[in-house]
Formats: structure tokens, sequence, C-alpha cells
């Protein structure tokens, strides 16, 4: 390849990637439009029901959890595969605080569930039946 054939293969490059660039250019105000537009949208119906959207933030202590989420308007529980999850809606943030359940926690409710049910603990599994 001659110097004035590799001179004009670069200069295509070079334009080819000017276009690119405002292609690109173009797509990112029409995104940053859409963004800001939704964003205004969001807002404006938060406002319209007379309250502010609401936020969802993760605690990972427990204590923590508490201090934030203390006297809650709802709280809400869920145990699956061995993990505590408790959210609670307070001044329209939902905090979320999840871990694993400790052995001892499980051997309570084992316990618990064979008192209540009349079955031998070792009849009892964590877990789940399926057919």
């Amino acid at each position: 390849m001659s110097r004035d054939e590799r001179a004009d293969a670069i200069d295509f490059i070079i334009n080819v990637l000017k276009e690119h660039e405002k292609s690109l250019d173009a797509l990112v105000a029409k995104l940053e439009n859409i963004i800001n537009a939704d964003r205004m949208t969001l807002s404006s119906q938060g406002e319209a029901k007379g309250r502010r959207l609401r936020v969802k933030v993760t605690i990972n202590k427990w204590p923590e959890f508490c201090e934030k989420s203390m006297e809650p308007q709802i709280l809400t529980f869920n145990i699956s595969d061995d993990k505590l999850e408790v959210s609670a809606l307070k001044d329209d943030v939902i905090y979320v605080y999840s871990e694993k359940i400790p052995k001892l926690f499980m051997d309570v409710v084992k316990s618990w569930i064979s008192n209540e049910l009349c079955i031998e603990g070792t009849s009892i599994i964590f877990g789940s039946i399926e057919t």
C-alpha cells in the first residue's frame, strides 16, 4: 500500500469516526431529554398525589435499621432460603434489612412447631416439600 493510499484510508477512518461521534452526541442528547422528561413526569405525579416518591434504603446493621425505622407506618417480614428480610415504610422511605437466620433461631422455631403440632423434632426439616 502506498503512502497516499494509507493517508486516504486514515482520512476515511477519521471521517467515519467523526460521523459516529456526532451520531452518538445526538443520541446522548435525546436520552438526556427523555430521562429529564420522565423525572419531571414522576415528580409531578408524586406532587399531584400529595406525596413524595418512595425511596428504598437497604441497611446492613440491625441497630441502625431499628433506629431509622422506629414506629413505621407498616412493617413486613419474610423468611426464605434461611434468610430473614424485614421491610419498614416510614416517612415515604422503605427501609430494608436482611440477614441469614442463625441456627439458634431455627432451633427455637423447630421446637415451637414440634410442641404446637405434636411432632418429633427429628421429623421437622427446614425446607419445602414438592411433588
